[in-house]
């Protein structure tokens, strides 16, 4: 019924946009509401499984979402975000079917702000450790240490303060504090779960085109999440805690980016299947640490062309082989992207997976290719 009522919505607006200025909705001297989009058609082959994910064929999804702003007085402004995501990969009235289609809440805040003083907000959104793992967190193929539900992904429930240009006194220097509330939501998946939270972050663009950025966070972490027995269960401890820093050379044509990230108890894996016990698994990694490089070359007449390294280790995992340090991820990631205007691109993406088979654990990382073409309005 909820999904229903979501679509309900959705789609008067998306039938509306012919008639719009560009996509501009409201725009006068009190109010400005804007409605933006994404038609994603992809295709992915990849015989990867791992848990309970199949990125194997058509992954195509749209993505629909509304922000506005709004004068309060001549001192304060209003402002607010909505962002669905939609599958479009089934088949039609496939919404009848409640596992046969799942409307994601991207997005879902409002706040005020005030010049010089900052803004603050409440709801679903960003958590800041992405401020700085963005950097390199870029391509199709996202980083294995962004995961939603935690202050390394989006989630509920946060409250973000931020600041540009430190009150107008330091050009460059943006901060952020967040503070995250216990969720609602419970389930026996330790990433769809967390307790409260805080978080920071401090970013700062010099004028020759450099940046350097550090990130902050910690949730604790329910009672079961900190004192699960079950064999099958790992990563046991009563608070997750990420930390990034990024470093950025941007200088339009080129771009290169580095980051190096450490969690604890943070980053979550499924589905795991052992030599030993032939059963899935499922946890938190006790201690993770995550490096990614990044060059990518902008060309005049539109073409992109990325390379993205990664690896991910984990270590000190519960109820694996001798309590053992695993590789998580290791891959190299090349993509190309061809823009016809700035609405609309194609893009071809292939990752080199070095870990085809873990000696400790039965997953498969294989190679994985998508391509795609996608219009944004």
């Amino acid at each position: 019924m909820i999904k229903q009522k979501i679509l309900a919505i959705i789609i008067p607006i998306l039938f509306s946009i012919n008639s719009l200025n560009a996509a501009e909705i409201s725009n006068d001297n009190q109010n400005n509401i804007e409605i933006y989009g994404q038609i994603r058609e992809q295709f992915d082959i990849s015989k990867e499984k791992t848990g309970y994910s199949d990125l194997n064929g058509n992954q195509s999804n749209i993505q629909i979402g509304l922000k506005g702003e709004s004068t309060v007085n001549n001192l304060i402004y209003s402002y607010g975000q909505l962002e669905y995501s939609i599958p479009t990969n089934k088949v039609e009235f496939g919404f009848k079917h409640e596992n046969d289609i799942s409307i994601n809440n991207n997005l879902a805040f409002a706040g005020i702000k005030i010049p010089y003083l900052g803004s603050l907000d409440y709801g679903h959104n960003y958590g800041v450790i992405n401020d700085a793992l963005s950097w390199t967190n870029k391509l199709h193929f996202g980083s294995k240490f962004v995961q939603n539900n935690t202050i390394a992904g989006r989630m509920n429930g946060a409250f973000t303060y931020r600041n540009s240009d430190l009150f107008g006194f330091f050009d460059g220097l943006d901060i952020a504090a967040q503070y995250v509330q216990k969720s609602l939501f419970k389930t026996d998946r330790q990433d769809r779960y967390n307790d409260n939270g805080y978080g920071f972050s401090l970013t700062y663009i010099t004028p020759f085109n450099m940046g350097f950025s550090f990130a902050y966070g910690m949730q604790k972490r329910r009672n079961e999440e900190a004192t699960a027995a079950h064999p099958i269960i790992f990563g046991v401890g009563h608070r997750s805690e990420y930390w990034t820093t990024a470093f950025k050379y941007d200088t339009k044509p080129l771009y290169l980016a580095l980051s190096y990230s450490q969690s604890l108890n943070g980053i979550y894996l499924e589905g795991i299947t052992y030599h030993d016990g032939g059963y899935f698994a499922h946890g938190s990694i006790t201690k993770a640490r995550n490096v990614e490089a990044m060059i990518q070359y902008r060309f005049d007449f539109g073409l992109n062309a990325s390379i993205l390294y990664s690896r991910l280790e984990g270590y000190h995992i519960q109820n694996t082989v001798d309590d053992g340090n695993i590789p998580v991820g290791n891959d190299f990631k090349i993509n190309t992207t061809f823009y016809f205007n700035k609405n609309a691109f194609v893009y071809a993406e292939i990752v080199l997976n070095k870990l085809h088979k873990n000696r400790d654990i039965e997953t498969r990382l294989d190679n994985s290719f998508s391509t795609g073409i996608v219009y944004n309005f």
